[in-house]
């Protein structure tokens, strides 16, 4: 995919997800920001290091390798925060409102401006 495709992709999932309801709607939330994080990241990285991951398999150590620690980390605890929800059941707006503030995080690392 090319890099702007990665980032009309992302523009197109983080509109739909502002439409829903971060109490009713949490878990949804999470998987949008969760695949949103992904396309910006593509942008950037093939942006930046003209190479990128389609897919959440091994980005982690991706972004390490090419000295995104930050975007690591910040990749980490969105996963972190998306595998205990998902997975662990656990149903709350709070999830959904730190999903969101992870998403900002991560644009502004990847200095997204939309």
């Amino acid at each position: 995919m090319k890099k702007e495709d990665h980032l009309s992709k992302a523009v197109e999932i983080e509109k739909s997800i502002v439409k829903l309801d971060s109490e009713t709607d949490w878990s949804l939330i999470i998987e949008g920001v969760y695949n949103i994080t992904i396309q910006y990241i593509a942008y950037y990285c093939e942006s930046k290091h003209r190479d990128h991951r389609d897919t959440h398999k091994g980005i982690i150590s991706y972004l390490k390798s090419v000295g995104e620690n930050m975007l690591a980390e910040k990749f980490l605890k969105l996963d972190t925060l998306r595998t205990g929800r998902w997975y662990g059941g656990k149903t709350n707006g709070e999830a959904a409102v730190e999903a969101l503030s992870i998403l900002d995080e991560i644009k502004k690392v990847c200095d997204i401006k939309i």
